[in-house]
């Protein structure tokens, strides 16, 4: 059967079910296919990775799209950058990817190679990282040429507080300390912000500094949010307890029972810092989890001591300590 004798909406539609793999192989075949392959649109691929490797001063770039990986392109090899882009070009006309995974070095050249790579892409989400002050205005001018896509971005460190408002609008937004091993205090002003820029927000390591009826505040913020979210950050010592106890609750509150507007959900004590209690509150509910009634502060190896974690979600409000998070 002649595959060029076909309607040409079904050619179309065939073009956009073939593997990346499927399309190389296509184009080697005869030229009048090479030029379907290139004027077609490849379709819907879930996942694209770019990443970088550095040996003996040489950077290459690893290029994965789904199922089918690239050979590494030598970025100082000009000729080979050129070639590749000029294959990619002759290899579809556009194409949508679920997920864009970047993970690159810090170089201007990696960024230039790709926003050659990814003219006609369509992305919906790309994710991102970075570990320090330059990195991280690189990554933000490098998803400004992608407007249209969720953005995904983790930082190994904490920014200067009057960087963070300058970020774009996040999908999701990781801030840790990995990179640094610095700990520092956040202001409850700083969490609300974030919070009201960017749907999921999780702040691991450093904590934020609330009270009471912050926490209150938190809740009630995401208890009118008809989007699908998820808060999760560190709190001070005691904050949990001090919150239970402002509440109304106590050691020796039961399942069912109810406190101005919150009801416990379920209630379970183990005597030490492994203590469970959910409270619901409006269209959420708040699990506190892993604390001490007492005050306990939990110590972990070398002597660090770990501060209080707190997960909110619509409908599933989560509280936790500190290495509970990721799991």
């Amino acid at each position: 059967m002649d595959l060029l004798a076909l309607p040409d909406v079904f050619l179309r539609m065939l073009m956009r079910k073939m593997t990346i793999k499927d399309r190389l192989r296509l184009r080697l075949t005869c030229r009048a296919l090479e030029r379907l392959v290139a004027d077609s649109h490849a379709g819907f691929f879930p996942y694209l990775f770019l990443g970088s490797h550095e040996m003996d001063g040489w950077i290459d770039l690893i290029i994965h799209i789904d199922n089918a990986r690239f050979k590494r392109v030598e970025l100082d090899r000009e000729d080979k950058v050129e070639a590749f882009i000029h294959m990619r070009h002759r290899l579809f006309s556009g194409i949508s990817i679920g997920y864009f995974e970047m993970k690159n070095h810090n170089d201007n050249r990696a960024l230039d190679f790709a926003i050659k790579l990814l003219d006609n892409f369509e992305i919906k989400r790309l994710c991102t990282g970075a570990s320090y002050e330059e990195d991280l205005e690189n990554k933000l001018q490098h998803m400004s040429h992608f407007p249209l896509c969720k953005y995904q971005l983790t930082l190994g460190f904490l920014p200067e507080s009057a960087k963070l408002p300058a970020f774009p609008a996040m999908d999701v937004l990781s801030i840790s300390s990995n990179y640094t091993r610095e700990i520092r205090a956040i202001p409850a002003q700083t969490l609300f912000r974030l919070m009201n820029a960017h749907r999921q927000l999780y702040i691991r390591d450093h904590y934020v500094c609330l009270s009471a009826d912050d926490v209150k505040s938190v809740v009630k913020i995401l208890s009118h949010d008809k989007r699908e979210r998820e808060i999760r950050f560190d709190v001070e010592h005691s904050t949990i307890t001090k919150c239970l106890r402002n509440y109304g609750f106590s050691e020796s509150s039961v399942t069912g029972e109810v406190r101005g507007s919150f009801e416990v959900g379920k209630c379970s004590k183990s005597g030490g810092d492994m203590n469970v209690v959910e409270l619901r509150i409006f269209d959420c509910s708040i699990l506190f989890s892993e604390f001490s009634w007492m005050g306990k502060r939990r110590v972990v190896g070398g002597g660090r001591m770990l501060n209080e974690n707190i997960t909110l979600r619509n409908k599933a409000i989560a509280l936790k300590t500190t290495d509970s998070i990721g799991n």
